[in-house]
């Protein structure tokens, strides 16, 4: 029995070694696409930069993407109409008239909403449409957004010394 508890670890012993054979050997890159070049303020080539790969070289999960779209704009809405009861109109809760012998029918307050000026029945009332996303989808989906426009991406050198946002924008009249 004693050589059977041998075998498993001299396998185990050998899976190890065979792992920090694998680990020691040298990265590679994992995607060359990463690399941008860089432009100064006339717009020629002053070199490159090599954009994060966890940023940019990330699978686009469009899912997340649609779901960060859809809580922005839930969260610009603001769902605000609202209309005022009878306890939130300006005027006397007493009785109008007394109850009995007046030949007329029963009333209690004039902002009734049977009133002219009285309170709304059922009206409508600010809703909140807020939506969250955790921390993490957040970050999930801005890593996402960014690999998806990797290929958009410009970095301009020398921005500071323009001044003026018509110069970066090419208008004929702008100097």
């Amino acid at each position: 029995m004693a050589t059977k508890a041998v075998k498993p670890v001299k396998a185990v012993k050998a899976v190890k070694t065979e792992l920090t054979k694998v680990a020691k050997k040298p990265e590679e890159k994992k995607e060359s696409g990463l690399s941008v070049s860089v432009v100064d303020a006339s717009g020629k080539a002053a070199g490159t930069v090599t954009l994060a790969s966890e940023l940019f070289g990330a699978k686009v999960n469009k899912d997340l993407l649609a779901q960060s779209v859809r809580v922005f704009l839930a969260n610009q809405r603001e769902g605000g109409a609202r209309s005022k009861t009878r306890g939130m109109v300006e005027g006397s809760s007493r009785k109008i008239y007394r109850q009995k012998g007046t030949g007329k029918a029963r009333h209690g307050s004039i902002r009734a909403h049977i009133f002219v000026g009285g309170g709304v029945v059922f009206g409508p009332v600010p809703r909140d449409y807020h939506l969250k996303m955790t921390k993490q989808m957040r970050r999930g989906a801005l890593v996402s957004a960014l690999s998806a426009k990797k290929s958009d991406v410009i970095i301009m050198d020398g921005l500071e010394s323009l001044g003026k946002t018509k110069l970066i924008a090419g208008e004929p009249h702008a100097i």
